[in-house]
């Protein structure tokens, strides 16, 4: 027992780290320099476990499609200040030599995943960061996922399900 459990945290602080690293190079490759939750969203689905695509696939949305509705969201947020997206110059920005730093809403998938995988014995999935963005009342990440006519609802039940399965 003792020695799946530490395998567990193993795996674990290994998934944790490649979506931290994955997330972090989806914000710098939108000009950003902090991820946010819609950067982990993207970084979950190429996660290993696959779980995330699966999800999304099962509901009929083209898990390929996410990373366009995060632009949009984008792209409208901005134009809602006034800004209109073609003037602006997004350069991919290096990532820096400091610790780990998130937007804050990067903060709350991260605090959340932490306090939820205290509690579960199971290993960590895609599908426990899709958990957490679908349970948020606001964000880029949560309009994407519904301007992309996602059924939250129905969301929820499939990452029960695909979590159950562990």
């Amino acid at each position: 027992m003792i020695y799946s459990f530490i395998q567990n945290k193993i795996h674990d602080m290994k998934t944790i780290s490649k979506l931290c690293v994955g997330a972090e190079e989806y914000a710098n490759q939108s000009g950003e320099e902090k991820p946010g939750a819609e950067h982990f969203m993207l970084a979950s689905l190429d996660l290993q476990d696959g779980s995330v695509r699966r999800i999304f696939e099962e509901l009929g949305v083209n898990p390929d499609g996410i990373h366009q509705a995060i632009k949009n969201q984008h792209a409208e947020a901005l134009a809602s200040l006034g800004i209109v997206k073609e003037g602006i110059k997004l350069e991919t920005i290096k990532p820096c030599m400091k610790l780990y730093d998130t937007k804050p809403s990067g903060k709350t998938v991260m605090q959340k995943i932490y306090k939820n995988n205290k509690a579960r014995k199971t290993r960590l999935m895609g599908a426990h960061v899709i958990e957490v963005i679908s349970s948020m009342e606001h964000g880029i990440a949560i309009r994407a996922l519904q301007t992309m006519g996602v059924d939250l609802v129905a969301l929820k039940k499939m990452v029960k399900s695909e979590c159950s399965h562990v």
